[in-house]
């Protein structure tokens, strides 16, 4: 297909929260960029590292178009700024994260999506009896195999770029709060489950050649889970007044916090307990610096 002019001086972040750097700016949680992009997420990390080895010139360009809460599907549909300026629409800033990417044509393409897909916020909805929920998982994960599917094949067909796509790592704190009917150990190995067949999902969706990278987080974060997280453990969980101002940000996470103490070295947010600390975040750079044998 035709393309656009290649700038492999360019690199293009897409997907969810873990590649936005939620969490990272304190004007995240002040009504901020509602993307909740930070320049201190993996992705200017990758940047900075491969700039640094060589791999990358010293003019290379990030366009941070990821966006917190998004799906395989957003990818396609919803419009974000956050592009390069020169590959803006007439007349717009905004386009969808996969019409960035076209335009721009990158060198590398940075893609982390599929945990809003499932949706990993709120787990009480996918367990039932301490487990997964299979009727209601199973045709989440299949949804997300397709729309990514979808995705990279047009990024293969309309791109020159390399495009690198993490897996997730389970946040959940060692020994976690979880939830009624699944706590501390039940939780753990239910949210094993469930990262194991997301990340299964994902690498399902994955086409052949030598342009896709996959990287596997899951076990660069065993030992680094949650801690407990901000603030009383009840208002954590929604309750009282201060539970009614901290809910809309804790109480979908809470299950994954740790109950009291913890001896794991966090690389999580104390605030959600769910997304990279700027530990975190480098952690993940390191990972895909190296799966890109830089």
């Amino acid at each position: 297909e035709a393309r656009h002019p290649a700038r492999p001086d360019a690199v293009v972040a897409m997907g969810d929260s873990i590649a936005s750097g939620h969490g990272l700016q304190l004007r995240d949680y002040l009504g901020g960029d509602p993307c909740y992009r930070s320049g201190g997420g993996y992705p200017s990390r990758v940047v900075a590292a491969l700039v640094d080895a060589g791999d990358l010139p010293d003019s290379t360009r990030l366009g941070l178009v990821a966006c917190s809460g998004a799906d395989a599907g957003d990818l396609r549909t919803e419009l974000v700024t956050g592009g390069l300026p020169e590959t803006e629409p007439d007349g717009s800033s905004r386009r969808s994260q996969l019409d960035w990417a076209i335009t721009a044509n990158p060198g590398l393409v940075l893609l982390s999506v599929g945990i809003n897909d499932l949706g990993f916020v709120n787990p009480e909805r996918l367990i039932v009896d301490g487990m997964l929920d299979d009727a209601l998982v199973q045709p989440r994960l299949d949804r997300l195999t397709a729309d990514l599917s979808t995705v990279l094949d047009t990024l293969i067909q309309t791109t020159d770029a390399t495009i690198v796509v993490t897996g997730y790592y389970n946040p959940t704190a060692t020994r976690p709060q979880g939830i009624r009917g699944c706590e501390t150990e039940c939780f753990v190995g239910v949210t094993t489950d469930a990262v194991q067949r997301l990340n299964g999902a994902i690498q399902d969706a994955l086409p052949g050649g030598d342009r896709i990278v996959y990287v596997d987080l899951a076990p660069t974060f065993v030992g680094h889970g949650a801690p407990n997280g901000l603030g009383p453990d009840g208002a954590r969980a929604g309750l009282g007044f201060l539970g009614g101002f901290l809910g809309d940000y804790t109480q979908g996470v809470q299950p994954y916090c740790a109950k009291g103490d913890t001896s794991d070295d966090s690389w999580l947010n104390a605030v959600d307990c769910v997304h990279p600390t700027d530990d975190g975040a480098r952690a993940i750079a390191r990972e895909i610096v190296d799966a890109l044998g830089a």
